[in-house]
C-alpha cells in the first residue's frame, strides 16, 4: 500500500473551499461528502475499521491493501484505523472488509454537522441565563479552574488558536482571553489550525464559559471552569465519526470532566461513536449532547448514545423550539436555545443564535459548576443526576423530554439533600418513628411516602418542587410531624397537616445558604421556623419573639433537632 505523506493523506476525501472572515477571503479545506450503502453522509472513500485484539500490522496492511486503500490513520481508539479508499466504493470495500477474521467490525466514516440557525436581529438580553437561574447559582459557587470542559466543535477564536486580531488590535476574543482556554488540538487537518471559521464553536465556548465578572461582554454559565478547544468539524461546520472520535478521547486523556458537542448527524448508532463515549464515561466525564434541529421525534445520532446527556431547545416561553428535535426518553433535559446571544468568531457579540447548538453549552456550564458544587469525591453519574432531578418540570417534560429544563440554583441543592431522603418522624402520633421518604426526582412529581410503624396507614401525597428540602415537624401543634418543605430559592416554608390536605405552615424566612433546623425551641408546643446560618440560630417563634442563638462556627454542621 502507498505510503503517502500526512499533508496527502489529510488531503483525500476533501475538497478545497474559499470562505470569507470579516471581510477577508480565506482558502482552506473541507470535507467531500458521498452517501454510503445506508444512505447516509459519509467522507468520501473512508472507512473506520476495528481489528480484531492481537492484528498485526502486516494483517491490517494487507487487509487494506485487499481493498485498495491508498491512505491509513490510526484513530486514539484501541486497534481501529481509517482506511481511504476511491470515492465511490464504500460499499465494495466494506463488504470485502466484513469477510475477513481479523476484522471485528467496518463501518463508514460518517459526518456529522454543526447544529445551529444564525438569527440576524440581535437579541441584547441574554435571557437564558435568568431562565435558568445562573446567578442564584453562582452563589453557591463560580466554579473552579481545576474544572476542564472540553468544547469539540469546528473551533474556538482564542489567543492560543488564532493569529485573527478583534476589534480591539489583539488576538482572540476578548471573553476568552487570559488562558480562559487551557489546552486546544485540530483534529480536522484544517490550514487554520484550531481556529473558528464557521462561527459556531466561539459562540458554543462562550456560553459554557466566557470570561465572566470581567467588565467585557456577555457571561458564561460556568463561570470560572476552563475550557479546551477540541477543533472536530471543518472550517464549513462538518466532521467525521473518525474526527469526533478522536476528540472525545484526547479530551478525556487530557482532563476534561465535561465535553459538549454541539453537531450531530442521520447516521444511526455507530460502534465507533458508542466506543468513544463509553470511553469518555468509565473515566468519569459527563458528555453533553445536542438532540438536533430538524424538529422530529428522532434525535440526532450522537445524542441517542448510551451515556450521553442529551438536549432540547426551549424559547423564553419555556416552550420547546419548533426546530428542536425531541423524545420522551431519549432526550433528557431542556436548555435555551432560542435568540442566545454570545461571542462570536471575529471578537465581539454579532447577533443572536438559535439551536439546540445554543441549548447544549448551558448544560455543560452548568455541569461544571455542579462538578464544583459536588467536589473531588463526586462522580459523573452524581452530576447527571443532579442536573436532570433539579430541571423544572415545565410544559412537555415526559413529552419532549424525560426531566425538564435546566435549573441551576436548585442543581446547587444536589450536595444537601438527595432524592429519596429519609425522614423519620412520628407521622401519626403513636409515639414511635416513623421511617418514610421524600423522592423530588419522582416521574409525577415530588412524592412524600411514609407508612406508619407497625402498619395501620401510611402519608403519601404528592407536592413540593424541584430543589426542595424536606422539613418534616409539628408545626400546628397537633403531636404529629407536618409533610413540609423549605425552598432555598426563596425562603418558602409550606406544608401540609398529617391528613395531607390541611396547610400547617406557610411562610417565607430564610435564604439562599441557611440549613433548615425545625423544632420546638419555645415551649407552645409548636415547630418554629429557624435557620442555621454563619455559626447562629434564628427564626421567628410561634410563641413570639426571636431567636438569636450564636452556636459555634459557620463551618459547624447542626445537630438535627427536627423531632415533632
Amino acid at each position: 500500500m502507498p505510503s503517502p505523506s500526512p499533508e496527502a493523506t489529510d488531503a483525500l476525501g476533501t475538497k478545497v473551499v474559499t470562505i470569507r472572515r470579516g471581510g477577508r477571503d480565506v482558502e482552506t479545506r473541507v470535507l467531500e461528502a458521498e452517501r454510503a450503502p445506508d444512505g447516509h453522509e459519509a467522507r468520501a472513500g473512508s472507512l473506520i475499521v476495528k481489528y480484531r485484539r492481537g492484528t498485526d500490522q502486516r494483517a491490517r496492511q494487507a487487509a487494506a491493501q485487499s481493498v485498495g486503500a491508498v491512505a491509513a490513520e490510526k484513530l486514539l481508539l484501541p486497534d481501529t484505523e481509517r482506511i481511504q479508499v476511491r470515492p465511490g466504493a464504500l460499499g465494495q470495500a466494506m463488504a470485502a472488509l466484513k469477510g475477513r477474521a481479523d476484522v471485528e467490525y467496518v463501518e463508514p466514516d460518517y459526518i456529522s454537522r454543526a447544529t445551529f440557525t444564525p438569527n440576524d436581529p440581535r437579541f441584547p438580553e441574554m435571557w437564558g441565563m435568568a431562565k435558568i437561574k445562573a446567578p442564584q447559582a453562582w452563589d453557591a459557587t463560580r466554579g473552579s479552574v481545576a474544572i476542564k470542559a472540553a468544547v469539540l466543535d469546528c473551533g474556538v477564536f482564542e489567543p492560543g488558536s488564532s493569529t485573527f486580531t478583534a476589534p480591539d488590535g489583539q488576538v482572540g476574543h476578548p471573553d476568552l482571553r487570559n488562558n480562559k482556554v487551557v489546552d486546544r488540538r485540530d483534529f480536522t487537518s484544517s490550514p487554520n489550525g484550531p481556529d473558528d471559521y464557521c462561527n459556531h464553536g466561539t459562540h458554543v465556548a462562550g456560553t459554557v464559559a466566557a470570561n465572566t465578572n470581567n467588565g467585557v461582554g456577555v457571561v458564561g454559565v460556568g463561570f470560572n471552569t476552563s475550557l479546551m478547544n477540541g477543533k472536530v468539524l471543518d472550517d464549513s461546520g462538518s466532521g467525521t465519526t473518525t474526527m469526533v472520535s478522536n476528540g472525545i478521547v484526547w479530551a478525556t486523556d487530557n482532563g476534561a470532566k465535561v465535553i459538549n458537542m454541539s453537531l450531530g448527524g442521520t447516521s444511526g448508532c455507530t460502534i465507533t461513536q458508542q466506543t468513544a463515549v463509553d470511553y469518555a464515561w468509565s473515566r468519569g466525564v459527563v458528555v453533553v449532547v445536542a438532540a438536533g434541529n430538524n424538529g422530529t421525534g428522532t434525535p440526532s445520532n450522537w445524542s441517542v448514545r448510551n451515556y450521553t446527556l442529551a438536549v432540547a431547545a426551549t424559547d423564553s416561553n419555556d416552550v420547546k423550539a419548533s426546530f428542536s428535535q425531541y423524545h420522551a426518553t431519549q432526550v433528557e433535559v431542556a436548555a435555551p436555545g432560542v435568540g442566545i446571544l454570545s461571542t462570536d468568531y471575529l471578537g465581539g457579540y454579532d447577533g443572536t443564535f438559535n439551536g439546540t447548538s445554543m441549548a447544549t453549552p448551558h448544560v455543560a456550564g452548568l455541569a461544571g459548576l455542579v462538578w464544583a458544587r459536588l467536589g473531588a469525591g463526586a462522580t459523573n453519574q452524581a452530576v447527571v443526576d443532579c442536573i436532570k432531578n433539579s430541571a423544572d418540570r415545565i410544559s412537555g417534560t415526559g413529552t419532549f423530554w424525560s426531566h425538564g429544563r435546566i435549573n441551576a440554583q436548585a442543581a446547587m441543592t444536589c450536595g444537601t439533600t438527595t432524592p429519596g431522603r429519609t425522614v423519620l418522624y412520628d407521622v401519626n402520633g403513636g409515639g414511635k418513628a416513623d421511617a418514610g421518604v421524600f423522592r423530588a426526582a419522582n416521574p409525577q412529581g415530588p412524592l412524600w411516602y411514609v407508612p406508619w410503624t407497625g402498619g395501620g396507614g401510611q402519608l403519601q401525597v404528592w407536592f413540593g418542587a424541584s430543589g426542595d428540602l424536606p422539613v418534616m415537624a409539628d408545626y400546628d401543634g397537633d403531636g404529629k410531624a407536618d409533610a413540609t418543605v423549605w425552598r432555598p430559592s426563596s425562603g418558602l416554608w409550606y406544608g401540609l397537616g398529617n391528613n395531607g390536605t390541611t396547610v400547617a405552615v406557610q411562610q417565607v424566612w430564610g435564604q439562599q445558604g441557611d440549613v433548615p433546623v425545625p423544632a420546638r425551641y419555645d415551649a407552645d408546643g409548636k415547630a418554629d421556623l429557624v435557620v442555621f446560618r454563619a455559626g447562629t440560630f434564628l427564626g421567628p417563634l410561634t410563641g413570639g419573639g426571636f431567636l438569636n442563638a450564636p452556636r459555634g462556627v459557620a463551618s459547624d454542621v447542626p445537630i438535627d433537632r427536627n423531632q415533632p
